[in-house]
């Protein structure tokens, strides 16, 4: 919700009937959950492209594999959204590569690697599992 008197978010669930104040009773890794589950569920629901910048980050490893296991499922019964997320960890985009190569029917993955700075330069690659342009 947002705060009538300063227009701040108010971090706030229903559990069971009940209102909880997440921002006071919720860490800042389930905050970010918390926002996390209702960005996805607005671009469910509206389709489109959507951005998320490093949004596994602050999970947990055993947390990072199922969102990674919710991307997939997301990517495969919305055919109408489309997701792009950013990494810096060369791990996780292995590990997105190795989740998504299991789906079968479809291309779900295309991994765009950016390598250098703007002083030397910056190299493209694009890799989709079936092809790869450098």
């Amino acid at each position: 919700g947002i705060d009538p008197e300063d227009g701040r978010l108010i971090w706030s669930a229903l559990v069971d009937g009940l209102a909880v104040d997440a921002g006071a009773m919720f860490s800042q890794g389930q905050r970010q959950d918390l926002a996390l589950s209702l960005y996805l569920s607005r671009a469910k629901s509206i389709g489109g492209t959507f951005f998320l910048d490093e949004p596994i980050a602050h999970l947990d490893d055993l947390n990072r594999v199922a969102m990674l296991d919710t991307f997939r499922v997301i990517t495969q019964s919305e055919p109408e959204l489309s997701m792009v997320l950013t990494t810096s960890s060369d791990n996780l985009m292995r590990h997105m590569t190795q989740k998504f190569s299991s789906v079968f029917g479809g291309n779900y993955l295309r991994v765009v690697t950016l390598k250098g700075n703007p002083r030397t330069g910056v190299s493209v690659s694009i890799s989709d599992g079936a092809w790869n342009l450098v």
